[in-house]
């Protein structure tokens, strides 16, 4: 495959990864520009910058899985990829790839020693080249956790190819013995989890809302008790987030001086890329909290557009100028302490394997 995906792949990770990153940065340079240093927008009911602020980092702080009795989530992400590759002005190459996943998680009793926990996904994935399907993933997951075990069922349809190629289908049903578990070790391990992009919402930005509490376009409405505050993130802040949260992932704490100035010289070289080539369309993130301070949304809207002119190649003679699309929202909607039941299948065709080292 021709198109360079160096550029995508930290974004997409720090876009869906769900990483906890220390945004400490103060107001840009072009905080005055569209997208940075407004007021907030006070609508169905007065709401202050500050109320706004102080309401997103309550329901950060009191959406800990650990101290609630019940937890759900739902998690919908729909992200498209969409590259073009032009030799003076004639496009030559076009592929898109769509990613989409609605992701379930339901745990109970995670005040006792008895949890349960069930949590359901379903990636699709597909990509086009030159308008032709090449490739298409439907990819159905299932975990639970009940009685000192986990299980996992996965079945998985791939077809690689034209849409005349046929799927090949695969399945696995296994089962692991973890010990007891208590429902606080639970929640630990339910804060840390990943199927399908889907983080649990202390995950998601952490307790680090700095970035989004220091750009200034910031909408808030209220209902009653409940709220929804609107961060919009200029071009700057996005890059400085960029930066903090793959030095994050870049840097350790173990490594020798040479790998933290390689490091240093890929970050910089990155953070100059960026700032060359990216044109930020949008990005939003959408927070709500209830009148408990509970979180009962965090959502991100996303469209990035990245510009780059190659030097001629063996492929490209003439060189060639890549245009890169990013699009998309990830929208997860967590609910505390309501009570409900988690009907689990039958174990009895299960085999005992290895799910997690």
């Amino acid at each position: 495959m021709k198109r360079k995906r160096m550029l995508w792949l930290p974004l997409l990770a720090l876009l869906l990864g769900g990483c906890s990153v220390d945004f400490d940065f103060g107001p840009t340079s072009k905080d005055s520009e569209g997208g940075g240093g407004g007021t907030t927008s006070q609508t169905g009911g007065a709401v202050s910058r500050d109320e706004a602020n102080s309401r997103v980092t309550a329901a950060f702080t009191n959406s800990d899985i650990a101290d609630a009795t019940t937890y759900q989530q739902t998690t919908l992400q729909e992200v498209t990829d969409d590259t073009k590759e032009y030799v003076n002005d004639a496009l030559k190459y076009h592929v898109v790839e769509n990613t989409n996943s609605n992701v379930v998680v339901k745990a109970t009793g995670l005040q006792t020693d008895d949890p349960v926990a069930k949590v359901t996904g379903e990636p699709l994935e597909d990509m086009t080249e030159d308008g032709v399907e090449t490739y298409k993933l439907i990819d159905n997951r299932e975990f639970y956790y009940a009685s000192e075990w986990i299980y996992y069922h996965n079945a998985t349809r791939k077809r690689y190819g034209n849409p005349e190629e046929p799927f090949i289908d695969t399945e696995v049903k296994l089962k692991q013995h973890m010990g007891p578990t208590n429902g606080q070790q639970l929640a630990e391990g339910l804060e840390g989890f990943d199927l399908g992009d889907a983080p649990v919402p202390t995950m998601f930005i952490g307790s680090e809302l700095d970035v989004l509490q220091q750009t200034a376009n910031i909408t808030a409405t209220k209902n009653g008790r409940n709220i929804t505050v609107i961060y919009s993130i200029n071009k700057d802040a996005f890059i400085a987030m960029m930066e903090s949260g793959l030095r994050g992932i870049l840097f350790s704490e173990e490594m020798t001086s040479e790998e933290r100035a390689e490091a240093e010289e890929f970050l910089q070289w990155y953070v100059a890329l960026l700032e060359e080539v990216l044109d930020l369309r949008e990005y939003k993130i959408t927070i709500g909290a209830d009148g408990n301070d509970h979180l009962t949304q965090v959502r991100a809207d996303f469209e990035l557009i990245t510009t780059m002119v190659y030097e001629p190649s063996e492929t490209y003679p003439k060189g060639y100028t890549q245009v890169g699309k990013l699009s998309g929202f990830l929208d997860m909607k967590p609910k505390f302490n309501e009570e409900f039941t988690i009907t689990l299948p039958d174990f009895s065709d299960y085999e005992e394997g290895i799910i997690f080292e």
